[in-house]
């Protein structure tokens, strides 16, 4: 909300539209995939206490591979824009897989515990025997596909890194809520398969998920088109420039600087102190608040607590 206090400037209320577009996709996304979570323990409740059990350890059995992919994924979004800012689209494309692969490796350790060693996997989080066995089958499952959700969650993140969020969401929104949801209502439910059941509909449709956003990361149409530098005519005196981590930001500023006869303001400069320790918010809205009383200036970097 202080985007009109801050940046006050006619028509600078424009560019709002662009954000929420590149913003919406994920955040949606993200809010029904915990929803699909809440549907899936639904599902589990009318199986009786026990299978809901072993649906909620297998949730916090893939917990720690979901959240360790989930940090190479960012990483992989970080490394693709950079590359991008630099208009390399094949060291994008390498930093994709290569992150990818990363993160399969690491996690191969938890994915051969849980397919040799199911039980003591399980013994973390039950003591009842009769739901220990009921678990190791799905457990098992679930360890089967750790590797392979993670190679497909970290391409996921670096299509968002390259900027085209609307596939990176679409396609798990797709999986989850066309298909997976109510192919575990069939197969749980219906056909009587239980927890099992679901486990597998989740790894199968995570291994589908995987393939198609390899198959998309292969293709490279996600990749912008060189394009000459942008061109400003006209006397522009105030710019911000906003972008992902490592997108080129503090480079286009700097020329723009220069071609404009613009003083650019870095804001990591402002928000982070010597040995990059970090500011507080207070103070760098009250330093940014002065900066920005000057006539001319061009401001780069995206902090929520600004935004």
């Amino acid at each position: 909300r202080r985007v009109p206090e801050l940046f006050a400037e006619p028509g600078l209320e424009r560019g709002a539209g662009r954000i929420v577009s590149i913003a919406w996709p994920v955040s949606l996304q993200q809010a029904l995939a915990q929803f699909a979570l809440m549907v899936a323990y639904g599902i589990a409740a009318q199986l009786g206490v026990a299978q809901t059990a072993v649906l909620s350890v297998i949730a916090n059995v893939t917990s720690l591979p979901i959240q360790t992919a989930t940090g190479f994924g960012i990483a992989a979004a970080t490394l693709v824009g950079h590359a991008l800012g630099r208009e390399s689209a094949a060291e994008a494309r390498r930093w994709g897989w290569q992150v990818a692969a990363a993160a399969s490796a690491v996690l191969a350790p938890v994915s051969l515990a849980s397919l040799i060693v199911p039980d003591a996997v399980l013994a973390l989080f039950l003591n009842d025997p009769a739901i220990v066995e009921m678990a190791v089958l799905p457990a098992r499952i679930i360890g089967a596909g750790v590797c392979i959700d993670a190679f497909g969650r970290v391409l996921s993140f670096a299509l968002r890194g390259a900027g085209a969020t609307k596939l990176a969401a679409g396609v798990p929104f797709a999986l989850h809520w066309v298909i997976q949801l109510p192919l575990m209502a069939l197969v749980a439910l219906q056909w009587r398969y239980g927890v099992t059941g679901m486990v597998v509909t989740e790894v199968g449709l995570a291994a589908l998920e995987s393939v198609v956003l390899a198959l998309v990361w292969t293709t490279g149409f996600w990749a912008p088109r060189t394009a000459p530098p942008p061109s400003l005519d006209g006397d522009f005196h105030r710019i911000v420039v906003m972008g992902g981590a490592g997108a080129g930001k503090s480079t286009l500023a700097r020329a723009l600087g220069a071609a404009h006869g613009l003083e650019v303001i870095h804001m990591d400069r402002l928000v982070f102190g010597p040995k990059w320790r970090r500011r507080p918010d207070a103070e760098v809205i009250e330093d940014l608040r002065n900066l920005l009383g000057r006539d001319r200036w061009i401001v780069e970097g995206v902090y929520p607590f600004i935004w």
